[in-house]
């Protein structure tokens, strides 16, 4: 199953649940009260190198209500790919989006410097401003509390039916969920710490804590960067950017992240190779090629077609259509590329665009042609 039949089938029957509790009461005392928040991914999150899902506290005004909500919901007027939609679709120079502080130390400020510490882009502003969209089409969004908490100023806690829904929407707010839907190589958790604990309920061990302000989890392969939520951050010296840089770092540290200079004559680093050869194992050789061409362009960089199957595609297993290793001689490279670009082609451009652009011959020309 694709990303989005496994959201349908672990989420349809627990909203469907959480709608029937609600339903116990009239629909005017939710009023006030945005609607549930689920999980939301990017367009390219089923094609990262590495899946990462930021976490936040909960997300102010949620809308719409739940008073309107649930009739649209119940009437199938309002599907959770409207909701998706409203996350791909995001306008980060809308001020609203970074909580009226389009600064740093917002959620959202916060997540875009790590991405630009991770990707070399000098200027976080940058990415708010849209000039690398691709860096923010390919992570999972979520949040410890599906319902806002009583602080939250987009909720009505006065509401009749507030504790109702509160309690309903527990079922939600737990790890396990996104795990089961997303498998994520990496959480970056950022929440109050009782609301880490809940959220990530037993099971995790606790690996290190780094400067007093992030600490690392681990259960069953996945890894969680836990820090306080950076409304909070401005309290620490140096306040979110150190936090950002953190990440960066255990982001490289645990092999989430790597650098990948342009690759035409010389190969990769070994720590690269590795981490490159890891994730193309065990999946289709051309859903291989995208991912690694996806990461490529998030990091502006290019590699050769020849490097890509001798250092890669052997390394994780791929074959020709005979069953043999790619020798990475001739003209096999450029039509592996080519064929590859032409799965894609029609039916995800966007896919097909990365790898047009990702993967060179040996004189720097692109592949794909």
């Amino acid at each position: 199953m694709n990303v989005e039949e496994k959201f349908n089938t672990v989420y349809q029957p627990l909203v469907d649940e959480f709608i029937s509790e609600l339903e116990k009461r009239p629909y005017s005392d939710y009023a006030g009260i945005p609607h549930q928040f689920l999980p939301a991914w990017g367009k390219n999150y089923e094609n990262a190198l590495i899946r990462i899902a930021i976490v936040g506290k909960e997300t102010r005004g949620w809308g719409p209500n739940l008073n309107e909500y649930i009739p649209l919901y119940k009437s199938g007027k309002y599907s959770f790919k409207m909701d998706r939609a409203e996350f791909q679709n995001l306008d980060f120079r809308d001020a609203s989006w970074m909580g009226n502080k389009p600064t740093r130390g917002s959620f959202w400020g916060f997540w875009m410097n790590v991405l630009a510490k991770t990707y070399g882009v000098a200027d976080w502003e940058e990415i708010k401003r849209g000039k690398y969209d691709i860096l923010l089409d390919s992570f999972v969004w979520g949040n410890a509390n599906a319902i806002e908490t009583v602080t939250s100023q987009g909720v009505d806690a006065a509401a009749p039916g507030y504790a109702c829904v509160k309690k309903a929407s527990a079922k939600f707010d737990s790890i396990d969920l996104l795990v089961k839907v997303f498998a994520p190589h990496v959480v970056i958790l950022t929440c109050a710490d009782g609301e880490r604990k809940r959220y990530l309920g037993d099971g995790f061990k606790f690996l290190e804590t780094v400067d007093d302000r992030v600490s690392v989890y681990t259960r069953n392969g996945l890894y969680v960067f836990y820090a306080v939520h950076p409304n909070g951050q401005r309290y620490y010296a140096g306040g979110s950017d150190v936090f950002a840089g953190i990440m960066r770092d255990l982001l490289a540290k645990y092999n989430f992240f790597c650098p990948l200079p342009n690759v035409l004559t010389k190969g990769l680093t070994e720590k690269a190779r590795k981490i490159l050869v890891r994730e193309c194992m065990g999946v289709d050789k051309y859903d291989a090629i995208a991912k690694v061409a996806l990461e490529l362009r998030k990091q502006r960089s290019y590699m050769s077609a020849r490097h890509l199957c001798t250092e890669i595609l052997n390394s994780s297993g791929h074959t020709t259509n005979r069953g043999e290793p790619f020798t990475g001689n001739g003209r096999g490279p450029c039509k592996l590329v080519s064929a590859a670009w032409g799965r894609f082609h029609g039916s995800n451009d966007g896919i097909a665009e990365d790898i047009a652009l990702s993967f060179t011959k040996d004189n720097g020309e692109y592949a794909y042609e």
